[in-house]
């Protein structure tokens, strides 16, 4: 799955309220949803964005 769907994954998850309902919205377990927004929180530009947020850029 690309970094795209994992964001859209975790902004569905938001709009929702929970991660049942987003995970009803596109037909998937829980499980599944929650180790797709896994993945993309390890994705190079994610990490890069936590970096720049921790050290204050």
């Amino acid at each position: 799955m690309s970094i795209i769907n994992q964001l859209t994954l975790f902004v569905d998850v938001v709009q929702q309220g929970s991660f049942a309902k987003a995970a009803a919205l596109h037909d998937m377990d829980n499980s599944s949803l929650s180790k797709q927004i896994k993945k993309g929180t390890k994705h190079p530009i994610i990490m890069e964005v936590k970096i720049h947020n921790k050290i204050g850029i």
